[in-house]
């Protein structure tokens, strides 16, 4: 990875990878195509990440509650892997929670990652 500065992570070379990222949309239509294919993945990678941390749980610990293997989770927790309705649907019982799927208007996407107890 890079070094944190301030609460920007830098690469080695010294540009952020937000920078880097952003430069790279930019100057590609199939970057920016491929990125807009994976957010609602890595959306619900972040979520997933976040809960497993919150409950002090590894990667194993889950996959045992979901009745899954550890890689399937680190697969899902990437945000490169299309999870089924189903086992989203297992994720959320071996957290005690429902799942909530819902549909908003364009431009006003949430990223519930940061708002899940």
């Amino acid at each position: 990875m890079g070094s944190t500065v301030g609460d920007t992570l830098a690469s080695p070379i010294g540009r952020s990878v937000v920078e880097a990222r952003e430069a790279r949309a930019a100057a590609s239509e199939a970057y920016r195509r491929e990125r807009a294919r994976r957010s609602p993945y890595e959306a619900i990678a972040r979520t997933v990440l976040k809960l497993r941390m919150d409950r002090d749980l590894t990667q194993q610990q889950l996959a045992t509650r979901v009745g899954t293997s550890h890689s399937q989770i680190a697969r899902i927790e990437s945000g490169q892997y299309r999870p089924t309705v189903e086992t989203l649907h297992r994720i959320a019982e071996a957290f005690d929670l429902d799942l909530d799927v819902d549909f908003v208007p364009r431009g006003r996407r949430e990223h519930r990652a940061t708002q899940v107890a």
